[in-house]
């Protein structure tokens, strides 16, 4: 199953914001309505903003981890040295977007169609060579 797809824009009417998919999509394209506390309810509003940039930032992330594996290839540097301690951070960052990705799409590491596509664990951290 695929997700709505995007652009998504966020706007406020009724007492509620809202976010939509793709005008072509007639009904379908709404995908959220949270309801406000008036016309001015930050929380609701920064909540819209979030869900409407969910399409961009799954894409973004997609993107960096295609990218990533290079990184991974060959430690830098001494155990100790700047050059390592930043590989380390990019690779934490790295883990961090695989584990948002597979939470925002349902696809962990060990899924199976035995346990209905679940595996029951949120994905675990990889380990650098």
């Amino acid at each position: 199953m695929s997700h709505t797809p995007g652009p998504w824009t966020f706007g406020h009417d009724n007492g509620c914001y809202w976010v939509r998919g793709p005008a072509n999509l007639g009904p379908q394209s709404l995908v959220v309505e949270l309801p406000s506390n008036g016309w001015s309810d930050p929380c609701a509003e920064a909540d819209a903003r979030i869900i409407a940039a969910a399409p961009d930032l799954l894409t973004a992330l997609r993107t960096l981890t295609a990218a990533a594996p290079a990184f991974r290839a060959k430690p830098m540097g001494a155990p100790n040295s700047e050059a390592r301690r930043q590989q380390d951070a990019h690779v934490a960052a790295e883990d961090a977007a695989r584990a948002v990705i597979a939470r925002a799409t349902g696809t962990y590491p060990g899924k199976s169609k035995a346990t209905g596509g679940k595996s029951g664990k949120a994905p675990g951290k990889s380990v650098r060579p």
